[in-house]
């Protein structure tokens, strides 16, 4: 089933490589991929592994885990963009606060406000999996 939306996933794009945000739970079942290929030796003191990257047969999948997605709702999501597609917009103009510091501190603060908003790029090369169970 993931390979079979990882073909549509990469049919959309150009690009070959892609990034997947997963929460906890999710990367806990994305990391029983290869477990049925680890291998230890006797006197190991640590074992275990943390998937980060997935050769797909349609491309690579960088896996990031992504602390944010928690709850009911987002904690069985997984989120997968093209960062080659990604840009930063600015949403308004920059400005100036001047006088930001304490009433009764000593010295000069000031701060520059604005807002930044990610653009994601063409909807098709997205891909949501928001029902993920074990």
């Amino acid at each position: 089933v993931f390979e079979a939306h990882n073909q549509t996933w990469f049919d959309a794009g150009e690009s070959s490589d892609r990034v997947l945000l997963v929460s906890q739970a999710c990367h806990g079942i994305l990391n029983q991929f290869p477990s049925t290929v680890q291998r230890t030796k006797p006197g190991d003191k640590k074992f275990g592994l943390r998937m980060s990257d997935y050769m797909s047969a349609h491309g690579d999948i960088r896996i990031v885990r992504e602390r944010q997605l928690l709850g009911d709702k987002y904690s069985k999501a997984m989120f997968g963009f093209d960062p080659n597609r990604v840009k930063l917009k600015v949403v308004r103009d920059s400005r100036m606060i001047k006088n930001r510091q304490g009433v009764s501190e000593d010295g000069y603060s000031e701060e520059v406000l604005t807002d930044i908003s990610a653009i994601w790029g063409n909807p098709a090369e997205l891909i949501l999996w928001d029902s993920i169970v074990a």
